[in-house]
């Protein structure tokens, strides 16, 4: 019995390996046309104009005079740079932790083959799954004086109900 399943194995992973050089092949063939590649670079170059880079530059140069206003103003231009500090300061701490964590969890997951290495797997992926625009409105309930929810008068929805505990922090496990 215990050898029948293991000749099951050896052919179910046979067929594995097949299939994942059948797909390499494939994908060198693939990357091997120009026009593909190129195609694909500056589709990705126009997303990053379009949809990242120009319209944050129509942003600030819509309101010039806002930004004036900032500068012009001594507190306002202290709390700004406080702010852009802070943001930089913060994104420096979190990428480090983010590769002191990710590294020895990458190469676990890529060179060990334990049962659960699947699961863990998938949790690290979680956060690719979860919109940023999620954890940001959950970053937004935590840190509001008054609830974004203010309209439905509901108590389910103020900051500090067992409820609202509960999704945010759902929200930041995932």
């Amino acid at each position: 019995m215990t050898q029948s399943l293991s000749i099951a194995k050896d052919e179910k992973a046979s067929r594995l390996r097949s299939v994942n050089r059948r797909v390499t092949i494939w994908l060198d063939r693939l990357s091997e046309k120009r026009r593909l590649a190129y195609f694909i670079y500056s589709t990705s170059i126009l997303f990053f104009f379009g949809i990242i880079l120009i319209p944050s530059l129509l942003g600030i140069f819509l309101k010039l005079d806002a930004v004036q206003e900032v500068i012009s103003n001594p507190k306002l231009l202290e709390s700004s740079v406080s702010a852009v500090l802070s943001s930089i300061l913060m994104a420096g701490l979190v990428s480090i932790l983010d590769v002191a964590a990710g590294l020895p969890l990458a190469w676990i997951i890529a060179k060990r083959k334990y049962r659960w290495i699947a699961a863990i797997d998938s949790l690290v992926d979680l956060p690719l799954i979860v919109p940023t625009v999620i954890l940001g409105y959950s970053a937004l309930l935590i840190w509001c004086e008054e609830t974004p929810f203010r309209c439905l008068d509901s108590p389910h929805f103020r900051p500090g109900s067992s409820w609202f505990y509960y999704c945010t922090s759902l929200s930041h496990i995932l």
